[in-house]
């Protein structure tokens, strides 16, 4: 043990060294402020002495100088074509505003710092290819040595390495475990939990993905599937049983390589059907890209295991970048950029959609300019990500997702999914339709306290001129939003987007992603083998666990996890004071509009009770200011 006299005199020697650079850095800076001060005086001088050179140059100074703050501190739309995008017409614009970049990378940078003490509970041991360390030695590796980060697990129960000590989670996980392991080595079991685990933990993935077969789609999949379409899958859709998750938009896009592993997102068609009151998988098609490598898969199949994880994981890819990113960033970052360009500090739009557009679309710079952070999916890098946006987008008008149309959409009904309450048996539905609803109520009184008529919103040309630039190919890009002429046209706008921004708060939440999306063959982010096997080829055991994200992936995935769930909003949705604290709203309707405002916070706090109840966790006020304001991640 050091001498304590001697570790006294090192930090008092350090600390007079600290203070002597500070004053040093200060003295420094000071002097060269007062140089450039001189230097600016002196030419101001000349100019001002007559010299045309001299007035030409500061007019140009002034102008570059100008120029500059422009392109620093205003938003603009990413011009796709400079970066060799120029094709990419149908997705929504993309927008950066460069002064934002140093706070993002700083805020980031105190997240990694905030979840330290998570990271460093990942202390459960494991024993993998001979080799005993903690989850935290697999996952990251060990002084240097990344070799732990390319095993692949060979028993079910590595997969949950990811469940921390911290708070917690590992013991509040561990009865669920023995079910989730057996989803990995039981086909009756794993087919039985392939729909409930979707349907519960697919909140902050959005995962509104079941689609009711209607005769139109059936007669698609008659003719797509040949003699794949079976008399039982005829009559299940004839007696409306028949359901189907349809992930082939993966089909467009290749495998990548990352550190010398494959990443592969297959396009696959679950088809399912009712059984003993349960929704269960009993047919699924897997393919590459481009069709490459086509199988179709039963559960009689020796391979059935390989095919259930196959569309796990086109699942969970959608549900990362479609049903969260898009949903949520793509678009609202797009009408965030015009409504700073089109409408006033003090509109009344401006006051409700601005209080929420903080953080977004700087953190969206920051992804597509350090795509390292991602999580470990097929896309490796950030024109992959653009490409399938503008793919997604094509032909999608900004309604189709709102979770009420969608539902519309996917022939999804209430009575379809209850048994004792309301969509009992698609809780994603029914927690996003709530917080639906608290968003209209919400708008709905905002828009009521400030347009009377709808001929005031007719003749609101500030309004207009957002709308306008929204839906302007050359300018936002947003498909489907209607003209400006009715209340009704404004609160279904304004409803989605206050929705979307708000939705995105249960990314932040700790249930969102412990245990299940921890639990990483729940929801896994990539294949890592891109071969399609054989049907009858038995994949069990270490066979198909080496499919499954390895343990390098396993920890780039809760490095992503683990960013959203165990560090502070930069806002609360919450204030730290109370629902009545913080009330922006200003101007002659204020009154009407805070009340409003404070409606709507106690609707969220409600909502988190009654999450935090089905997830069996800890409710209000635990959690109650984790929930964050704006898209911050």
């Amino acid at each position: 043990m050091a001498n304590p006299a001697l570790v006294l005199a090192l930090l008092i020697a350090g600390l007079l060294l600290t203070l002597a650079v500070v004053v040093g850095l200060i003295a420094l800076a000071v002097w060269l402020v007062v140089k450039l001060v001189i230097c600016i005086a002196a030419f101001i001088g000349a100019a001002l002495a007559g010299s045309i050179v001299a007035i030409i140059a500061l007019v140009l100074v002034v102008l570059a100088l100008a120029l500059l703050g422009w392109f620093v501190f205003a938003v603009h739309r990413l011009p796709l074509v400079l970066i060799g995008l120029g094709k990419l017409t149908s997705i929504a614009a993309i927008p950066f505003r460069v002064s934002e970049l140093p706070g993002t990378v700083v805020r980031l940078g105190l997240r990694r710092k905030q979840m330290e003490q998570a990271v460093a509970g990942l202390s459960k041991r494991f024993t993998i290819g001979g080799r005993t360390a903690d989850g935290y030695t697999f996952m990251f590796g060990a002084d240097g040595d990344d070799s732990y980060t390319k095993l692949s697990a060979t028993e079910p129960e590595q997969f949950s390495m990811a469940w921390t000590t911290f708070g917690g989670v590992e013991q509040r996980a561990a009865p669920l475990l023995s079910l989730w392991s057996a989803t990995l080595t039981d086909k009756e079991v794993a087919t039985a939990q392939f729909w409930p685990t979707i349907a519960t933990y697919g909140l902050s993935y959005n995962l509104i993905i079941l689609e009711k077969v209607s005769p139109a789609r059936a007669d698609g999949f008659k003719s797509d599937l040949g003699a794949v379409w079976s008399d039982e899958m005829q009559a299940l859709q004839a007696a409306g049983e028949l359901f189907v998750i349809d992930m082939t938009f993966f089909a467009r896009f290749p495998v990548a390589s990352v550190a010398g592993f494959p990443r592969f997102t297959p396009a696959t068609l679950t088809f399912l059907k009712r059984q003993a009151g349960a929704l269960v998988p009993f047919a699924i098609r897997v393919s590459g890209e481009n069709g490459a490598g086509l199988q179709h898969f039963v559960k009689a199949d020796a391979a059935w295991l390989y095919a259930l994880q196959a569309a796990k994981t086109s699942i969970t890819v959608w549900g990362i970048w479609l049903g969260h990113v898009w949903h949520w960033h793509i678009p609202t970052a797009a009408m965030q950029m015009t409504m700073f360009q089109t409408l006033g500090a003090r509109h009344i739009v401006r006051q409700l959609f601005g209080r929420q557009s903080k953080y977004l679309i700087a953190f969206d710079q920051f992804l597509l300019l350090a795509w390292q952070i991602a999580p470990p999916t097929s896309l490796d890098t950030s024109a992959q990500f653009l490409r399938m946006m503008d793919a997604f987008a094509a032909g999608r008008p900004f309604f189709a997702d709102d979770p009420k149309t969608a539902l519309e959409t996917l022939g999804l009904r209430q009575e379809d999914f209850t048994q004792t309450a309301p969509w009992d048996q698609y809780p994603v539905v029914r927690n996003l339709l709530t917080l639906w609803d608290a968003a209209e109520r919400y708008v709905g009184t905002v828009v009521d306290a400030n347009y009377t008529s709808d001929q005031d919103v007719a003749n609101d040309a500030h309004l207009r001129a957002w709308i306008a630039a929204s839906g302007d190919p050359a300018q936002g890009n947003i498909q489907g939003l209607p003209a400006m002429d009715t209340k009704a046209a404004l609160e279904r706008v304004l409803t989605s987007l206050i929705y979307r921004i708000t939705a995105h708060g249960t990314s932040r939440m700790n249930q969102a992603a412990n245990p299940a999306l921890t639990f990483v063959a729940n929801f896994p982010p990539c294949l890592q083998n891109p071969q399609i096997p054989s049907p009858t080829e038995a994949i069990e055991g270490p066979s198909l666990f080496a499919y499954l994200p390895n343990t390098g992936s396993m920890g780039s995935l809760t490095n992503f996890l683990f960013t959203f769930i165990f560090s502070t909003p930069y806002e609360s949705f919450i204030p730290l004071a109370g629902v009545e604290a913080d009330l922006s709203f200003t101007g002659a309707n204020a009154l009407a509009c805070n009340t409003a405002l404070i409606q709507f916070r106690r609707d969220l706090e409600k909502f988190i009770d009654l999450w935090a109840q089905e997830a069996k966790v800890q409710g209000v006020p635990a959690q109650v200011h984790q929930w964050e304001l704006n898209i911050e991640t």
